[in-house]
């Protein structure tokens, strides 16, 4: 520590000297990825850095450590540190809107007058519904819930960031805290709104890929704004893959809340009267000040119902489960061709993310697998539908695993090569992709 401040003060010394200062702060990260992942050590030092450094300035040595807080289960750390980072990012861009023009970087002005133009927008949205938003405004909010920032403040603020990044580390600590159904809906506009910056089309993904190499090579020229629409591009497949993921969990969790209702043998009566039951102990639970009472009936109390459905209780609370059905519903009967569209535009997006071609190919081989226990046979429909794409996702994903999960991809695409190797399509898929992976 003594160390730290010894640096935080030649930092504060020598701020007009670009190259040592870069230095300083390069020793900080290096220093921080040798450390062991103690949320306690990280946030003295982050604390340290902060008095010299601006938060947003060192974006990505703080999105480590809100992640590290979230995967330990510190959340209000993790919601604490989110603040400060909108707060400060809020902060800078404000003092740059009033600074010379001609002083700034191209990249950073780009930034201050989109900020500008989102804060006037949404200036405009609140007078429209003042009435409603109880004059919150814009202002950032410590809230009273609990000690805690409000979470309408902060979903306020992560809208007018500037960093996709951030905003994805957001959404990420919005879903583990339950907050479900607002996390898929952001992230759904958040692509939306990504895709449109770097001209994305997701009914068309494969239009764009034409693209890539040649935006590849200006960025390694040196064009700066085809760079960082390259970074744009490179988190655009994290937002559509994670919404594919989260999209399998509600579906898994949709079909886990059907089995318990039929083993409990819930009718429409007994779903009104678990209905009326669980929002009277809802009710009396936030009058105490207790929090979320789960009110189990039927099946040991592994069922509660919901005013979006039948949802299980324990592992999350009923507001996961309310939040889970409602996006089930809300999807309908496209939610699984929403998980293959969101999957396939990762891999357009990141062509050598393996993780990516994985999920993809496994969950056409998934679709395969029903599909084959629910019909005796599979139609040509499905073959070019499901099975040739999970040849191709698992011969890809081989190709680029450096993991000891090639042996599981093998396995699956043996599997589908010796079940369906007589239609010609999976043959010919088989043949043509054999010499791109080595033996």
């Amino acid at each position: 520590m003594l160390t730290e401040l010894e640096e935080v003060i030649t930092y504060k010394s020598v701020q007009d000297d670009a190259e040592r200062s870069a230095a300083i702060v390069n020793t900080w990260r290096k220093r921080l990825s040798g450390i062991q992942q103690d949320v306690g050590m990280w946030q003295k030092l982050l604390r340290l850095h902060s008095m010299v450094l601006r938060p947003i300035l060192d974006l990505d040595t703080w999105i480590k450590y809100v992640n590290m807080c979230r995967k330990t289960g510190q959340m209000t750390i993790a919601r604490n540190a989110i603040f400060q980072l909108l707060q400060d990012e809020s902060n800078y861009l404000e003092e740059l809107h009033g600074a010379d023009i001609q002083k700034i970087p191209h990249k950073l002005l780009i930034q201050v007058h989109e900020y500008a133009r989102l804060k006037a927008q949404m200036a405009q949205q609140q007078q429209q519904r003042q009435h409603s938003l109880d004059g919150r405004g814009l202002a950032y909010m410590a809230g009273k819930n609990d000690g805690g920032l409000e979470s309408t403040s902060l979903d306020m603020a992560v809208r007018l960031s500037q960093h996709p990044a951030l905003v994805y580390m957001y959404l990420k600590y919005k879903w583990a805290i339950g907050e479900r159904r607002d996390a898929f809906q952001m992230i759904e506009t958040f692509a939306s709104d990504y895709s449109s910056k770097v001209g994305f089309d997701l009914q068309a993904p494969e239009a764009f890929a034409d693209h890539i190499d040649a935006r590849a090579l200006e960025s390694y020229n040196g064009h700066m704004g085809v760079a960082d629409d390259s970074k744009t591009i490179h988190l655009l497949s994290r937002f559509y893959f994670k919404r594919a993921e989260w999209l399998v969990k509600i579906e898994q969790r949709h079909l886990l809340v059907q089995e318990a209702r039929t083993k409990a043998g819930l009718g429409h009566k007994d779903e009104l009267h678990s209905l009326r039951q669980s929002t009277r102990a809802s009710t009396n639970a936030r009058r105490s000040g207790r929090g979320s009472v789960s009110a189990g009936s039927g099946a040991n109390g592994a069922i509660m119902a919901s005013s979006s459905g039948v949802a299980l209780a324990g592992d999350g609370g009923s507001q996961m489960d309310q939040d889970c059905e409602y996006l089930y519903k809300l999807k309908g009967d496209r939610i699984k061709e929403t998980i293959l569209e969101s999957y396939h535009a990762a891999t357009v997006l990141d062509r050598k993310w393996y993780k990516a071609w994985h999920s993809l190919a496994l969950r056409h081989f998934f679709e395969t697998q029903q599909y084959s226990e629910e019909h005796s046979s599979v139609t040509e429909d499905i073959i070019e539908k499901h099975v040739v794409p999970a040849v191709n996702g698992f011969f890809r994903a081989i190709q680029l695993s450096k993991s000891d999960t090639t042996l599981q991809d093998t396995l699956r695409l043996l599997t589908a090569w010796f079940n369906y190797s007589k239609y010609e399509r999976v043959a010919q898929a088989v043949q043509d992709r054999f010499n791109t992976v080595s033996i």
